[in-house]
């Protein structure tokens, strides 16, 4: 009887010891997982119709909360801050819920997949090649804004602003350095500015001017090289 007693109090005994175990065991693996999600703050969309293709970094306030997700769902090249996009455009539009993704921003005017520059729908495209000394040594790059001094009878105008460039071939070489080759370059310009550059290439000389980033895009009025020699 002695014995049946210890058994059954040896039973309980083992019994309270598992459950302690067990308790103990799934309370550390929770806090092991929660250890493991590492909660991370991440821009996500909240807005409703998304955001749309194009919206500025610096313009997503209203679109967009901070959200803390576990770091194994972040995305990669997820932003907990505009500060690295503040001035690039947004390639696609967003959908909401998704992360805010640093791939998809580029400068505008162009594709975040390719890098290429993007043509608006009312330009035409128009090439030309040109000196490196004459193409800022060469050192020009797709996205670029140009614009394009012309001179001809001993006169100076700058015809085109606010010209954007499409494609490079040629330039600065990837460390930098400045092209000693001739410099092609692919330009978007309305047809009527297409007109009058090709009627440049043929008659006059063309100087290029990587634009200011602050400028009305229009033509300046012409300087005549005379009377310049002359005011010295």
């Amino acid at each position: 009887m002695q014995r049946r007693v210890i058994a059954a109090i040896a039973a309980v005994l083992l019994a309270g010891i598992g459950a302690v175990l067990m308790f103990t065991y799934v309370s550390n693996a929770d806090a092991r997982a929660m250890a493991g999600q590492e909660p991370t703050d991440v821009l996500v969309v909240v807005a409703k119709d998304g955001v749309p293709a194009g919206t500025l970094g610096k313009n997503l306030g209203p679109y967009v909360e901070l959200k803390k997700l576990p770091h194994a769902a972040l995305a990669d090249n997820a932003l907990s801050s505009t500060t690295d996009i503040l001035d690039l455009a947004a390639t696609t539009d967003l959908k909401e819920g998704e992360q805010i993704l640093a791939s998809r921003f580029a400068p505008p005017d162009t594709s975040g997949k390719t890098g290429e520059v993007a043509v608006p729908n009312d330009m035409q495209q128009i090439s030309l090649a040109i000196e490196s000394q004459r193409a800022v040594a060469g050192r020009i790059t797709p996205g670029a804004k140009i614009a394009i001094n012309v001179t001809k009878d001993n006169a100076t105008a700058q015809l085109f602003r606010d010209v954007l460039v499409l494609r490079v071939d040629g330039g600065s070489t990837t460390d930098g350095a400045a092209s000693a080759s001739n410099v092609m370059l692919t330009l978007a310009m309305t047809p009527e500015d297409s007109r009058k550059l090709t009627n440049a290439l043929l008659t006059a000389q063309l100087w290029i001017v990587l634009d200011s980033k602050e400028n009305k895009g229009e033509a300046e009025t012409p300087i005549s090289v005379n009377f310049v020699k002359g005011s010295q």
